[in-house]
């Protein structure tokens, strides 16, 4: 007598087992990667307005490292202050004096001192130059921050 040969395979309640297995990892691996870029976007946003707050830390420190007293002229004509303050901001800068170390690479008929000032205007923080100190029309305006509501300035004095 022989005996029929026993079938090899597996049966269909083990491969439901399986694929639902399978599917479960599957899932949780998506979600893995999906939670990975979110926080990996997220991390550049931080990233990025870190690094706008550094540059914008740099400008302005250079910028007041070379501040010097300096009477100038506005663009009608009047004088403005060496150094000059408006919290407010809305129709006057935040912060205006004249600054030196203005490098002279090409040797253009210029001075070695650039008036700088330092704006608040539609949620930016701008950063404007003048060619020449007395009576010149500025230059456009650099935007060194985004989404800025207010500029809140502390001076020292040092005597």
């Amino acid at each position: 007598m022989t005996r029929p040969s026993s079938q090899s395979g597996f049966t269909i309640i083990e491969l439901l087992v399986a694929l639902t297995i399978f599917a479960m990892l599957a899932a949780a691996g998506v979600l893995l990667l999906g939670n990975s870029v979110s926080a990996q976007s997220a991390m550049r946003v931080k990233l990025d307005g870190l690094a706008a707050m550094q540059r914008t830390n740099g400008a302005m420190t250079a910028d007041l490292a070379q501040a010097t007293s300096r009477i100038t002229r506005t663009e009608n004509g009047l004088l403005a202050p060496a150094f000059f303050s408006n919290p407010q901001g809305d129709t006057a800068p935040v912060l205006q004096f004249v600054r030196g170390g203005w490098s002279n690479i090409d040797g253009s008929p210029r001075p070695s001192l650039q008036k700088v000032e330092y704006w608040v205007r539609l949620g930016r923080l701008e950063r404007r130059t003048y060619p020449l100190l007395d009576g010149a029309r500025g230059g456009d305006p650099a935007t060194l921050l985004d989404g800025v509501e207010s500029a809140k300035l502390r001076f020292r004095n040092v005597k």
